[in-house]
Order: structure tokens, then sequence, then C-alpha cells
């Protein structure tokens, strides 16, 4: 199958929201008048995505309210990291294909993802962008099947 559009792929927010280096959450600091994951969540339900999930260490009622005003669905995996969202947003995935951003990327435009949307094909199994001679997994298309490598 050829992804025509981001119509035809799930989102995956990667936001566990420990913040042990910040010292605070980082999804709630303001970035422009708006928190951080809010930005996000926003440029995220105007690019058209079939389904979005927001991939969470724990789930809290602020979290649940930002989910429910841009149309996501809140995944929880107590294991700590990005891997665990990744894992757990794969394996609910209903597409073929999910393109995983971190939520601390608060300029991260969509047209991004839309780029890589071509080379999803044949035996691909991931998309993993380049950039300056360094790899961006949460910035990255991800075929479900994808799952179970990163649950192990």
């Amino acid at each position: 199958m050829r992804l025509q559009s981001l119509a035809d792929v799930t989102l995956l927010v990667v936001a566990g929201g420990r913040s042990r280096r910040m010292g605070e959450d980082k999804r709630w600091l303001d970035v422009g008048g708006v928190p951080l994951l809010e930005g996000l969540l926003k440029k995220a339900a105007a690019a058209g995505f079939a389904e979005i999930f927001l991939c969470v260490e724990e789930r809290s009622e602020r979290l649940q309210d930002l989910a429910s005003r841009y149309g996501a669905r809140i995944l929880v995996d107590e294991t700590a990291g990005p891997v665990a969202g990744l894992s757990r947003g794969l394996a609910a995935s209903s597409h073929t294909w999910s393109f995983a951003v971190s939520a601390d990327m608060p300029f991260f435009s969509f047209d991004a993802a839309r780029e890589l949307l071509p080379k999803a094909k044949g035996a691909a199994r991931a998309v993993v962008p380049v950039a300056e001679g360094r790899c961006e997994p949460l910035a990255a298309l991800y075929h479900k099947e994808t799952a179970h490598v990163f649950s192990a």
C-alpha cells in the first residue's frame, strides 16, 4: 500500500512527562502563550491524521482534557521512556503506518511527515530522517509490524 496522505497514518505523540533533566514537566511550558504539548496537538489536529494517540506514562485530568479538545486518545504505558510509548502506540494503531513525534518539539512542522510518505513502500518498516548526520527517531514513520521490536 502506498501512503497518499496523513489521512492514512496514525500519529503517536510521545509525551512521557518525566522531564528529569529539565526539573519540571516540559509538556506545560509556555511557548508563545500556549503550553508546549497543546501547541503540538493543535498542529497535529489540523494536519489531518487518521487518528492521534497521546502516549504517556500516566493519565491525568489535565492530559485527558487536552486530548479531548484535539481529538486524541490517551495510551498509558507505565514503563518509562519513549520506546515504551512507541511500542504501545504501534500496537494500538489501527493503521499500517504511524508517525511518531516527540511532544517537546514546539517548532515541528507536519510538512516534514508528509515528505516521508513516499519512502514508506515495499519492504520498508521504518522511515527515519537524518538531520546533520543524526537520526531523528521521534520524527519518523514506523510500520505496525515494528511494535514487537520496540516492546523487546
